[in-house]
C-alpha cells in the first residue's frame, strides 16, 4: 500500500503458504465426508506438528527404527492394515477376542495375555525421557511419588499396592512425576514456587478416537482432562476401602479431601497413539527447554531470546517418535505372543502364520500402502 516493492522470497513464501492452507482446508472437508469409524479419518485428525515428523523427518540418532517397526508405525500411522493386526486377525476366534481387528487398535488394548507389562514399559519409557531432560537442566523433578498419600493410609502396615489392585481395576492414586517451579518460572499458565504433580498417560482406547467429535479435538485433550475426576473418584473409593466403618460427610473421606484440597490437582500429561501429546505435556517440555535456554544463555553470555527454541523442537520430536515406535514394538510383540499361542494342530491350514522377520508393510508393500493412503477421495 505505500508502494514498496514485496521481495520475490517473501512473495513466494505467502503463495505457498496460501496454498497449502488452501489444501488443509480442501482435506478437512473430505475427512468430514469420511465416516466417523474410518480409521483414516483418525489418523488424519489426530496429525500434529510433532505427528508429523515420522512422515518428514523420521532419522533421529536417538530413536531407531527396525524394518519391522517402521513398517507398522507407518500403516499405523495412515490408518491402515498393519502386519501385525494382521497377523492376528485370523486367530480372534482362537485367542477368544474378537476385538483383535486387522489395523493394529485391539493390539494396542488387549487385556487378556500376560505380556511381561508391555504397555507398562511403554508408559515407564515415557516417564523415563521427561526424566532424563528435567534432570539434564536441574529441574526440581521427581519421579514414582509411592509416598503421595502415604500419611493418608490406617495404622497397621498396610500394603498400598495390595489396597489399589491390580490391571484394569487398579486404582489408580500414585502420580507419576512432580516439577517444582522455581520463583522466576512458568509451566503453561501457572507461576513459580509452587510444585505441579502430573499422571502420565498412554491412550489408545477407540472410544477417545472414533466418535463424531469435534475434527479439530484431539483424543489425548480429553483424556488429559479426565485425570483429575479419576482421582478424586479413585480417591472416593479408596476411602471406602481403607475405612470401610467411617462415616463422613460426602467429600470429607481422609484421601478425598487431601485430593480436593490440594491447590494445583494431579493433571493429566498424555502421549497418544498416534505420538501425540497433550497440552500439559507440551508445557512441561516447554518448561523444560526454558530451563536449558536460561543455562545457555548464562553460559555463553547472550540474550534469552530465541535460544531455546530448537531443543523444545527436538524434546518433542523425540518423545513423538519414541511414543510411536514404542507402540509399534508392543503390537509386534503383542502379535508373535498371541499367534504363538494359538498355533495349534487344529487351526485350518489357511490361517497365516506369523513371521517375525517379515516385512510388514503389507502384503502388497510399502509403496502400494502409500499409493493406497493417498486415494483421490482423501487426498488430492
Amino acid at each position: 500500500s505505500d508502494g514498496s516493492l514485496v521481495s520475490e522470497d517473501k512473495l513466494t513464501k505467502a503463495i505457498m503458504c496460501s496454498h497449502f492452507d488452501t489444501k488443509q482446508v480442501v482435506m478437512e472437508v473430505r475427512a468430514r465426508e469420511l465416516p466417523v469409524t474410518d480409521l483414516r479419518r483418525c489418523a488424519f485428525t489426530q496429525a500434529t506438528k510433532e505427528t508429523a515428523v515420522f512422515f518428514l523427518d523420521s532419522m533421529h540418532p536417538d530413536v531407531v527404527y527396525s524394518t519391522n517397526e517402521f513398517a507398522e508405525a507407518l500403516n499405523f500411522s495412515l490408518g491402515l492394515k498393519t502386519g501385525a493386526g494382521c497377523a492376528v486377525h485370523s486367530h480372534s476366534s482362537s485367542f477368544g477376542n474378537r476385538d483383535m481387528d486387522e489395523y493394529g487398535w485391539g493390539l494396542n488394548n488387549v487385556l487378556n495375555i500376560k505380556d511381561t507389562g508391555l504397555r507398562t514399559k511403554l508408559h515407564n519409557l515415557v516417564i523415563t525421557f521427561i526424566e532424563k531432560a528435567a534432570l539434564s537442566v536441574g529441574a526440581d523433578f521427581t519421579a514414582d511419588l509411592k509416598d503421595f498419600i502415604a500419611d493418608k493410609l490406617p495404622p497397621g502396615g498396610l500394603e498400598l499396592e495390595s489396597v489399589l489392585g491390580k490391571g484394569s481395576s487398579k486404582l489408580n492414586i500414585i502420580p507419576d512425576f512432580k516439577v517444582g517451579l522455581e520463583e522466576d518460572e512458568f509451566c503453561g499458565k501457572v507461576e513459580g514456587g509452587v510444585e505441579l504433580t502430573f499422571d502420565a498417560k498412554t491412550v489408545s482406547s477407540k472410544k477417545h478416537y472414533l466418535g463424531p467429535f469435534n475434527l479439530r479435538e484431539r483424543a489425548v485433550t480429553r483424556r488429559e482432562a479426565e485425570v483429575p475426576g479419576d482421582y478424586i473418584s479413585h480417591g472416593v473409593r479408596l476411602d471406602g476401602v481403607l475405612y470401610p466403618g467411617l462415616e463422613v460427610a460426602p467429600g470429607q473421606g481422609p484421601i478425598e479431601r487431601f485430593l480436593r484440597g490440594l491447590a494445583h490437582p494431579v493433571q493429566g500429561a498424555v502421549v497418544g497413539a498416534f505420538g501425540e501429546i497433550s497440552s500439559n505435556m507440551r508445557d512441561v517440555l516447554k518448561y523444560i527447554a526454558d530451563r536449558h535456554e536460561r543455562r545457555f544463555a548464562s553460559l555463553a553470555g547472550v540474550s534469552l531470546r530465541g535460544k531455546g527454541g530448537r531443543f523444545l523442537w527436538d524434546l518433542k520430536r523425540r518423545l513423538t517418535l519414541l511414543s510411536i515406535r514404542g507402540w509399534a514394538r508392543l503390537r509386534l510383540a503383542r502379535a508373535r505372543q498371541i499367534v504363538g499361542l494359538c498355533s495349534r494342530p487344529d487351526l485350518t491350514p489357511d490361517v497365516p502364520q506369523y513371521d517375525p522377520c517379515a516385512l510388514l508393510a503389507s502384503a502388497d508393500g510399502l509403496h502400494e500402502a502409500l499409493v493406497s493412503a493417498t486415494h483421490p477421495s482423501m487426498f488430492w
